[in-house]
């Protein structure tokens, strides 16, 4: 009967430790120390945030059916600063890393977007004080590319930049 509910109800569901939804709710979906599986072979040593919607890995092929950003940037960064919180709240101290689904597989290359990653987790960087591993790959998994963000060391296939 009630479909903010219902999706709620969805939610529980879902792998991710944070979840941003398009109605600006951001839940608490699993507690830090468990270990989900959100990530492909990141599952082990990260925790999973998720963010309704559809997105292009490239804002070049943005078309109607992607949601509008305006629409999510601001609750995406608000599961960031979620996430950033929970595990602050667990005990980690020192910088917390960030990285996306993509490299922990190739499958999920797009994945979060482009436009997702430069307005959210740049931003992340900036106010939060979040790393990113340039670096970090596994699996089939492709590293963050420079499409991207400007400080990535590889190209959108995972060759390094020359």
């Amino acid at each position: 009967g009630d479909p903010r509910l219902a999706l709620r109800n969805r939610v529980l569901g879902q792998p991710y430790h944070v979840v941003g939804l398009l109605d600006g709710d951001v839940i608490q979906n699993h507690p830090v120390e468990r270990v989900t599986y959100h990530g492909n072979g990141g599952n082990d040593f990260t925790i999973g945030v998720g963010i309704e919607g559809s997105y292009p890995g490239r804002e070049k092929s943005r078309t109607a059916k992607h949601t509008q950003l305006d629409r999510i940037v601001p609750v995406a960064r608000a599961a960031l600063v979620e996430a950033e919180k929970m595990l602050r709240e667990t005990g980690v101290t020192g910088p917390i890393k960030i990285n996306a689904h993509r490299c922990f597989s190739a499958g999920r290359a797009p994945d979060p977007g482009e436009g997702l990653w430069r307005n959210t987790v740049l931003w992340a960087v900036d106010e939060l004080g979040l790393v990113v591993d340039y670096d970090i790959t596994r699996g089939s998994g492709l590293p963050i590319p420079v499409d991207w963000d400007p400080s990535a060391k590889f190209t959108w296939s995972g060759v390094p930049r020359g």
